[in-house]
């Protein structure tokens, strides 16, 4: 296998930049809102290039929250889940400030959304394998006495949960854990592989992902992330991610503990090829 790490470009290649969730890349063009609104609100500017800016997007307040009348008119899905993740963002930030109410309606809505989606996955499941198939885990609802349902194993068998999925999901192999740094790390590697999946001169330039091609993963992965993010040590949201203080008395110690931690969560999920049949996850 070639050295993918040294071998890649990203200015060169088809893989969009990187971006963490709150965050999104904007034309250096845009309209600036009023600066100290724009701040208030959560607004900040990450980083600049020749063509476009990296920006952490406001909390919702105010003018930043989509009017009613638009979401009550909106008819195109994607509209309507871009409005709909706003607004459970805001929902949560409030829950977590104390607001009871707010915690109270994330609930309800989280409820009815897992209802309904259950509902889907019941009577036209074929509808969600696109999106099932790649999934490492399902949203249930689950009585307190429950372990696993026979209902939920077959709903899950139906929705073939996991069978695509790039990461290890049998319990004996799979080691990883689930921290605020596996989050950045899988966003890394399920960035890489929506690209290589969509883009036929991509998968001809990665193989797959497993423990003989991760460390090879990773170099084009770092390379992605720093070029977002060169200075991850200013970024607060990878700065969280190390908290040793002995790790955090120079940028240089910091950058590369954030960078260590990444990688390790990275590298954890490869698939161990000597259990490859991840169906089994479901049963």
């Amino acid at each position: 296998m070639k050295k993918l790490n040294k071998q890649f470009d990203i200015k060169q290649s088809f893989i969009a930049p990187f971006h963490l969730p709150n965050h999104s890349w904007w034309l250096t063009d845009w309209e600036n809102p009023v600066e100290s609104e724009w701040k208030k609100a959560g607004g900040r500017i990450i980083r600049n290039s020749a063509q476009s800016i990296l920006v952490r997007m406001p909390t919702l307040h105010g003018k930043w929250l989509p009017p009613v009348e638009r979401l009550a008119g909106e008819s195109k899905p994607f509209e309507l889940y871009r409005h709909s993740i706003f607004i459970v963002g805001r929902l949560e930030q409030m829950a977590l400030s104390g607001d009871s109410d707010a915690a109270l309606r994330l609930a309800q809505i989280a409820t009815e959304a897992t209802v309904a989606l259950s509902r889907v996955a019941r009577e036209k499941p074929g509808l969600l394998l696109r999106f099932s198939r790649q999934r490492y885990a399902w949203p249930v609802i689950k009585m307190a006495r429950e372990a696993l349902s026979q209902k939920e194993k077959k709903l899950f068998a139906a929705i073939q949960l996991g069978a695509d999925a790039v990461i290890e999901l049998d319990p004996q192999s799979a080691k990883w854990t689930w921290d605020d740094a596996a989050k950045i790390a899988y966003l890394l590697l399920t960035h890489i592989e929506h690209a290589r999946r969509t883009d036929k001169r991509l998968a001809k330039q990665f193989p797959k992902f497993n423990d003989d091609s991760a460390k090879s993963w990773w170099g084009v992965a770092e390379k992605l992330l720093l070029f977002s993010y060169p200075k991850p040590e200013t970024v607060d949201e990878f700065k969280a991610l190390v908290t040793a203080r002995s790790k955090r008395r120079s940028p240089g110690r910091l950058k590369a503990a954030i960078l260590e931690k990444l990688q390790s969560r990275f590298l954890s999920f490869a698939r161990n090829e000597s259990f490859p049949d991840l169906s089994r996850v479901t049963r």
